[in-house]
């Protein structure tokens, strides 16, 4: 999770994303929140375009830091 972000960062070269999903008066781990779906498209692309295109993003880097950690 993100309590491990901070470990990884340190070893290799890292990023961080948010993506924000509507407006509403609940904070992110309310019960009543509700997010729009319609973002998840643009997020998935983000993300797939990050990975694709910087090799210093890519998940087998962080997973090889997280396997020789745990």
């Amino acid at each position: 999770g993100s309590e491990d972000f901070a470990y990884v960062a340190a070893a290799v070269p890292a990023c961080m994303m948010a993506l924000s999903a509507g407006d509403t008066p609940y904070p992110l781990h309310h019960p009543k929140v509700v997010f729009d779906e319609a973002c998840l498209p643009y997020g998935i692309a983000a993300l797939a375009g990050l990975v694709l295109s910087d090799s210093a993003c890519s998940s087998a880097a962080t997973a090889a830091f997280y396997r020789s950690k745990h």
